[in-house]
């Protein structure tokens, strides 16, 4: 299945919607190549989307940041990518200006129209799902003492360890002297 440019679409689009007659719903179906994608890899896509939309990298530590806005905008770039054959493009915010683009026009309503609501239900409450899922790992009360709890652990081990190197450098210097 070839791909066309998000430019190339909007072009087609303009023309085609000027009424809302046979002529663009035809458009706008034969742009949909996608009436099912398997549920495994609609968790993929939407584990990977709350992972960009709610993780940071800040010096080399991974933490959560919620940013719900690209959240949004990820879900509905990826939905278009995944049902269409436009190609979005995923790098350095440039889905950013492809929404806008398309937004623009209104041609994401009507792209949204057109995919099978059942698969747009079933994406939408799987990353929903998702979502919900990172919020209980991480900030349920029970995630918090978990956490809380291994970190003692892990303190405590460290400390365990330390206390022995100290003491077998004092048995060192006890026998030496």
């Amino acid at each position: 299945m070839k791909k066309i440019s998000v430019e190339t679409f909007c072009e087609s689009y303009k023309t085609k919607s000027k009424g809302y007659d046979k002529t663009f719903e035809d458009f706008m179906e034969r742009h949909i190549t996608t009436k099912y994608i398997p549920v495994l890899r609609k968790d993929a896509f939407c584990k990977e989307i709350i992972h960009i939309a709610n993780h940071m990298d800040n010096d080399n530590h991974n933490i959560v940041k919620i940013n719900s806005f690209y959240g949004y905008v990820g879900f509905v770039m990826r939905i278009i990518d995944l049902y269409t054959d436009i190609e979005i493009s995923f790098k350095d915010g440039e889905f950013i200006n492809q929404y806008d683009q398309l937004n623009e026009l209104g041609a994401i309503r009507d792209i949204i129209n057109h995919i099978p609501e059942a698969e747009y239900a079933e994406f939408r409450m799987i990353c929903d799902m998702e979502l919900n899922d990172l919020y209980e790992n991480e900030y349920s009360t029970t995630a918090l003492l978990y956490n809380l709890k291994q970190s003692f652990s892990l303190s405590e081990e460290a400390i365990g360890s330390a206390l022995e190197v100290l003491a077998n450098e004092q048995n060192v210097e006890q026998t030496t002297e």
